[in-house]
Formats: structure tokens, sequence, C-alpha cells
């Protein structure tokens, strides 16, 4: 799997994008996805979604403030026998 998410200054490997996702879980404990579109053709799919938590320690520079956080998002990604690569934008 490779990851490629605004703000990183680099495509991030399977093992470091695992780390990535433990911080990001870190932060927003609670966080939940909730997909408007999904659309898929091919080996390609991109979804449109919104993802809410609530912010229980730093991330992006921002400190735990312990209320809720919100942001639109689009992800999009390639789908192949030995991988997944994704973008989120």
């Amino acid at each position: 799997m490779l990851l490629h998410y605004v703000g990183l200054p680099r495509t991030l490997a399977r093992d470091k994008t695992s780390q990535f996702v433990v911080r990001w879980r870190e932060a927003l404990p609670d966080l939940w996805m909730d997909i408007k579109e999904l659309f898929i053709e091919d080996d390609l799919a991109t979804t449109r979604l919104t993802l809410t938590g609530t912010l229980g320690s730093t991330w992006a520079g921002a400190g735990p403030t312990c209320e809720k956080v919100g942001m639109a998002r689009m992800m999009f990604f390639r789908l192949r026998m030995d991988f997944v690569n994704f973008v989120i934008s």
C-alpha cells in the first residue's frame, strides 16, 4: 500500500502508512467516516466523504481541544492484485 496525503512531503510505504494511521486514530479516537458518494470504474475508485471526531491529542499542529472537528475529503484508490495505492486530498 502506498499513501499520498496532502501536506506530507513524500509518499509513505506500508510501514510508515501504518504509523500515520495509528497517530491519526490516536488524535481522533472516535473517528467517524460518512461516505457521501462512491464511484468505481475498472481498477479506479473515488469517494467523497466527511470525517468527524473529537480532537483528543495533537494533530497537524492543533493541540487537543476535546471538541468535535470535521472535514470534507476525497479519496482516490487504484486497486490491484498486489497493492492498493490511494490518495487522500
